[in-house]
């Protein structure tokens, strides 16, 4: 990967330079008129939520949508910085991942990120659905189009358990008859080094081809000194390349490639607590310590081995560097293919096809006690691979004079895939059982029939319904052992093969929804709405049982999970279209939930399982404003509030949590103002973002509330078309615990590792 990074980079470098030493054409008449709007109304963004091209304010939907202007002005660069900017949303990265993320919205979590758990935030890219989350933070957003986020469940239009809501990602499309591109370069702290072009090429009057290329990579701001590595680097590249062809204005066909090949390290992992030894009385860690250094199993042994752990402890949160065993990284490689057909075949009939293959592979290595002890459990190292043939045909049309439009459609997906996790847990106490593998084979097959039509009964007033059958099916096959025992049978390896098939799990259930909206004015819509979906089921993946008895109680499939949303919503604009105004309330029913329950296994293995462990209420409220106060002045904010708690909670002892990411508050907001210089546009603007206090790890670990505050200053040199940008992240270089590993407390230690550090640098963009 090295060497073709350095190619690519060595490559882009150079059109860079090329293009930037040549002075661009003059502005064009569309772009000069741009200009001169700018400041006065606010940017009608036009989305897809509803599979059809709509305002953003005028569907009955939650709907954050950035433009691709509103990316680049607000530095984001990747999904997981979305929740900077977005009410109910949070991303919060793996912790043997730097590229892979949980995405929650509206405290809908979709627990561990294996092949056996669907995610309730639904990705899609270019409407391809994305099968799993696994480094979707290593994709940058260069050359994006626009990025949509629905909020609530999305059962209809969208398949695939979208019960929390979807995040639409749309590339530019390859445009006809445009010859144009853009080149950007950026560099900053800790080595921060990217490259990046786009170019539009036409060839002919009915085809186009868009290929883009983008390398991003730092050195890490923390270093290992027990193996000489680095932590929080990142080295990534991303291709895309899409080819359009347009015979007829009536026929439309787009087939898009892309690869992101990525290797990553977390922020430092480090010990945030750690429990002392009582006389001869010392946790499982220090026993494990002084075992491995040779001290006696007396006080004077475990106080030693507590004081030889205390130097990790004292890292806080604003340290860069921890020790650890081996050196924790994350190599992903992701590639697709898509073909997407739009045939118009009459003024009120369109047919779309979307065909997709998608595959992804991965290899992490994790030390999660984070000291250069053998304690456990470490993770050396974790493999995932997945494919996924997916297709989907929609046919939509209108009638009695556009007064009706409906969409019917079918969506099928295959998906097969292989995980193996070797773990050494307690090397020193259970060294006759090492390693613990987790190895399990799975394939996963969805296929939904759906409709949905929206009737203008005046005017103003409407009422859509929709409606769609899912059917899914899970298969395993399980082949979790240790050095002795089949942990799916629970005998010991010399018993036989060490292999469980599951049978095959089917689901059939349907997800519907309604609602009604009414245009009070030709500036303010206020609409209603319920939705039902639902979550598959499926077969524990990461069984861990020493005896025949514990293996049968365990391997025990989970049950779907329900979501019933009722939601009433506000989109407004006032003043002239220079302030607008989106408020959405609702409650959620969701029963059957499914939760990991973690812990640690008799012969000192950590475990995970999904149990159906609860049921649960949210309510919640989400605001969304942009103005423009002056030509010059933007200001935009927004803020939700969640109430989600549990009214059923049952595992062992356990009888009542907090919902996992799940912040009470959240809040965001921006400032920017634009100084018009002889030589073009300065613009600077202010981001400001507050995530409340959370947990992040069962069953009582949080990370604390933090604000953080971003800041970018923008110089648009219109002779040459070109931007150069000053840009800084976390500017006050706010540090606190981001992710804490509570589930390990039982040991006697927790580990964590904290948010990123201020970041700052430049980026120069030259378009042509």
């Amino acid at each position: 990967m090295a060497k073709f990074a350095f190619c690519a980079t060595t490559s882009v470098a150079a059109i860079a330079a090329s293009l930037l030493a040549t002075p661009a054409l003059a502005q064009t008449a569309p772009a000069a008129a741009a200009r001169a709007e700018q400041g006065t109304v606010l940017e009608d963004i036009v989305v897809t939520a509803r599979k059809q091209e709509e305002s953003l304010q005028t569907i009955p939907v939650s709907d954050t949508a950035f433009s691709n202007q509103e990316l680049t002005r607000k530095n984001i660069n990747s999904v997981g910085q979305l929740q900077q900017q977005t009410p109910s949303f949070v991303s919060l990265p793996a912790a043997a991942s730097n590229t892979t993320s949980y995405l929650v919205i509206r405290g809908q979590w979709g627990g561990n990120i294996t092949l056996t758990n669907d995610a309730t935030v639904a990705a899609y890219l270019d409407g391809v659905y994305l099968p799993r989350t696994i480094g979707n933070d290593a994709s940058d957003l260069f050359d994006v189009n626009r990025v949509e986020i629905l909020k609530g469940n999305q059962g209809t239009l969208y398949g695939r358990s979208a019960t929390g809501g979807a995040i639409n990602i749309f590339t530019n499309d390859p445009k006809l008859g445009v010859t144009e591109g853009k080149v950007r370069v950026r560099f900053g702290n800790y080595g921060e080094a990217g490259q990046a072009v786009a170019l539009n090429l036409p060839f002919g009057e009915t085809v186009a081809v868009r290929a883009v290329l983008n390398h991003d990579e730092n050195s890490g701001d923390g270093h290992n000194p027990v193996t000489g590595s680095r932590w929080g680097y990142h080295d990534t590249l991303n291709a895309r390349l899409a080819i359009r062809y347009e015979p007829t204005d009536r026929f439309k066909l787009i087939v898009r490639a892309d690869r992101t090949s990525s290797d990553s390290a977390n922020e430092a992992n480090r010990l945030t607590e750690l429990t002392p030894p009582n006389g001869a009385t010392a946790s499982t860690a220090l026993r494990e310590v002084a075992a491995e250094r040779g001290l006696p199993a007396t006080a004077a042994g475990y106080l030693a081995a507590y004081n030889l752990m205390l130097p990790y402890l004292g890292l806080g949160p604003g340290s860069k560097d921890g020790g650890s065993d081996i050196s924790p990284h994350d190599e992903v490689y992701i590639d697709g293919i898509s073909a997407t057909a739009d045939w118009q075949i009459s003024d009120t009939l369109a047919l779309k096809s979307i065909s997709a293959y998608r595959h992804f592979s991965r290899v992490s290595r994790y030390d999660l006690d984070a000291t250069p002890f053998g304690i456990g459990p470490l993770y050396d190292p974790y493999v995932e691979g997945d494919i996924q043939y997916s297709q989907e045909f929609n046919l939509s049309g209108s009638a009695m004079d556009s007064r009706l439009k409906w969409i019917t459609g079918l969506y099928y997906s295959y998906e097969r895939g292989t995980e193996n996790a070797q773990q050494r847990p307690q090397r020193i106490l259970a060294a006759a059982a090492n390693p613990q593998i987790q190895d399990g084979t799975v394939k996963n097959q969805s296929f939904g029939v759906f409709v949905q039509a929206t009737y203008a009964i005046t005017d103003r007033l409407n009422v859509t319904a929709g409606i769609r059958e899912n059917w899914d099916w899970r298969g395993l096959t399980g082949r979790n052992h240790s050095a002795t025992t089949c942990f799916m049978t629970g005998l010991p390896l010399s018993a036989g093969p060490c292999v469980l098939k599951f049978k095959t799990l089917a689901y059939a259930e349907p997800s519907y929804l309604l609602s009604v909206d009414y245009q009070v004015s030709d500036d303010a819509m206020v609409y209603a709405k319920t939705a039902r979906g639902y979550r598959a089921g499926g077969q524990p993946q990461l069984v861990t049982s020493s005896n025949p008895t514990t293996a049968a109680n365990a391997n025990v499939p989970f049950l779907p999970e329900f979501v019933n949303d009722y939601e009433i919503g506000l989109k407004s604009e006032w003043f002239a279209k220079r302030l607008r105004l989106n408020l959405a309330a609702y409650h959620s029913d969701y029963t059957d939930v499914q939760r990991n329950i973690s812990g640690f296994a008799a012969n000192g293995a950590s475990f995970t399982r999904v149990e159906n462990a609860a049921r649960a209420k949210i309510d919640g409220f989400e605001l969304e404003s942009k103005a423009i106060l002056t030509r010059n002045l933007e200001f935009d904010m927004n803020g939700s509030w969640t109430d989600a708690r549990f009214t059923k909670y049952n595992f062992g002892s356990i009888k009542s949590i907090a919902f996992v990411y799940t912040p009470k508050w959240k809040a965001g907001a921006s400032l920017a103002y634009t100084f018009n210089l002889p030589v073009g546009d300065l613009r600077t603007q202010l981001d400001y973002s507050y995530v409340g206090r959370m947990l992040d790890s069962l069953p009582n670990g949080y990370s604390p509330g933090a604000s953080i505050w971003n800041g970018r200053v923008n110089l648009h040199i219109e002779q040459y078309d070109m931007d150069v940008a000053i840009w800084g992240r976390n500017l006050l270089n706010h540090r606190y615990w981001l992710q804490n590993t509570g589930s390990i407390r039982p040991l006697g230690f927790v580990s964590g590792f904290p948010n990123p550090p201020r970041t700052f640098g430049v980026d120069i963009t030259k378009n042509f």
